[in-house]
């Protein structure tokens, strides 16, 4: 994990040197809410291969630990490498 100026020197680089607040996303998603553009939406676990961290699924699936991330990125990889 960066530390916390490490993970905004990044965000900073990323975006013209410009600290952003809310989804990184927000200006260019089709979905985009308001507080999507001053917050950050939990990480949701949409079904075994896929997760997201999205307001718009807030209420349809379950928040899930970072840590739980891994298991979502292995069943990825195993579910495409099996097609």
């Amino acid at each position: 994990m960066l530390p916390v100026s490490a993970g905004a020197s990044a965000a900073a680089k990323a975006h013209g040197g410009h600290l952003i607040s809310g989804c990184t996303f927000a200006d260019r998603c089709p979905h985009v809410m308001a507080m999507c553009r001053d917050n950050v939406a939990a990480t949701l676990r949409l079904d075994p291969v896929r997760a997201a961290a999205c307001f718009l699924y807030r209420e349809q699936a379950p928040t899930m630990a970072l840590e739980e991330l891994n298991d979502v990125m292995s069943a990825a990889g195993s579910s495409s490498r099996s097609a």
